[in-house]
């Protein structure tokens, strides 16, 4: 597996920092979904609205500060459009940083491939998190997958990013016993040609799904993170965490659940700065606290 990449900071960093860590993330990384809640539309902030993103991203960031704790393994998903200051400002707390893009970008606004050499100069981040739908009907997908995962694999890694792979597999459910399977056949499918540092993987059926997919990581010395879906409340993602760090999980990246009703109350002058802020921190140091109670 890869070593962490450096997290770039005003001074050297700490023997603790340098120190391997988990992976536990904060994601803000669906910017179209954002816009739309917000204002109605799935195009780009108009004028009159980028101010209130850019308040709402640095509320999000904000709120993540006193529930990291200084962990060293502690990062934003952000999609650098919502923030474009966003990479100082999380070197600047020395927060892992992931930027997203999307190998089948055909119909979204998700930066491709084509833009990361361009991402990865201006952002620096620690991480390139690629969004991939398998689709094991489609025979001719995984050629086209592997052959632009190995070319992002390649430009990541030689910028010292790792590659942090979120899996999403056509057809399955989250509450299905055959997702772990169609997954693991994924991650084989995709993975065995290309070196990939981190599989991001959905909530699974139980314990025995969550560690079919951790032994699939190990066999391609990669890890795997648990990357939480919509619409669950944070007790259920608490437990899901629980679970899947019990079985060996390296970390987790969850997002709406942590930060959209701070942000949907803000929006509607429903509550204030403050009582966001601290609702994002716990809500987030929630999760932290289930991923620690399983002794990771």
């Amino acid at each position: 597996m890869r070593s962490w990449p450096s997290c770039p900071a005003p001074a050297p960093p700490t023997s603790s920092e340098s120190a391997v860590a988990d992976l536990l993330l904060l994601a803000v990384d669906d910017r179209r979904w954002l816009i739309r809640q917000l204002f109605g539309h799935d195009g780009p902030p108009q004028a009159g609205e980028q101010p209130f993103v850019t308040e709402a991203i640095r509320l999000v960031l904000d709120g993540l500060v006193p529930a990291a704790g200084g962990r060293r393994g502690t990062g934003l998903v952000i999609d650098h459009r919502l923030e474009p200051g966003i990479g100082e400002r999380a070197r600047a707390h020395r927060f892992q940083l992931a930027l997203p893009i999307a190998l089948d970008a055909a119909g979204d606004d998700d930066p491709g491939p084509e833009e990361l050499p361009d991402l990865l100069r201006r952002y620096r981040p620690n991480h390139v998190k690629v969004l991939l739908r398998h689709d094991s009907g489609d025979r001719a997908a995984p050629e086209t997958m592997r052959r632009r995962l190995a070319e992002t694999c390649r430009a990541a890694h030689a910028a010292d990013a790792n590659v942090l792979v979120e899996l999403r597999v056509a057809g399955a459910d989250t509450d299905d016993p055959e997702l772990a399977e169609s997954t693991a056949a994924a991650m084989r499918a995709l993975g065995g040609a290309v070196e990939v540092d981190f599989w991001a993987v959905p909530p699974q059926a139980g314990a025995a799904a969550y560690r079919m997919l951790r032994e699939t990581a190990d066999e391609q010395g990669a890890e795997c993170l648990l990357v939480t879906g919509t619409g669950r409340g944070i007790a259920v993602l608490e437990e899901r965490i629980a679970q899947a760090a019990g079985e060996g999980f390296s970390g987790f990246a969850v997002g709406q659940a942590v930060w959209w009703h701070a942000l949907q109350e803000l929006h509607r002058d429903a509550t204030t700065r403050s009582t966001g802020l601290a609702e994002i921190t716990e809500r987030f140091a929630a999760c932290v606290r289930s991923y620690r109670s399983a002794g990771r």
